[in-house]
């Protein structure tokens, strides 16, 4: 039993370093230019940009399945279909 827990609590210990030491890694470096950045461009800039930096981490890694995921749905398929007749500069 005790073997159980033990082992139990290092697999968790060690899923917890694998997966947060990136994003300590990430994070200090951002905090600690907020400041300066407040300063110059503003909070709402700021935190907008830091608000969409996590969504394009996830695009960068997963958007091709995300593209692949979507383009059956036929909404996404209009939007992003071209007509055969559009002009083109030659």
């Amino acid at each position: 039993m005790i073997y159980w827990v033990a082992t139990a609590l290092i697999a968790a210990f060690t899923f917890l370093v694998i997966f947060a030491f990136p994003e300590t890694a990430f994070s200090f470096p951002l905090s600690f230019y907020t400041n300066p950045w407040v300063d110059e461009v503003g909070y709402s800039h700021t935190y907008g940009a830091m608000a969409d930096i996590p969504d394009g981490l996830i695009f960068y890694i997963f958007g091709k399945r995300i593209g692949r995921a979507t383009w059956h749905w036929g909404h996404v398929r209009k939007l992003t279909l071209c007509d055969d007749n559009r002009e083109v500069s030659e």
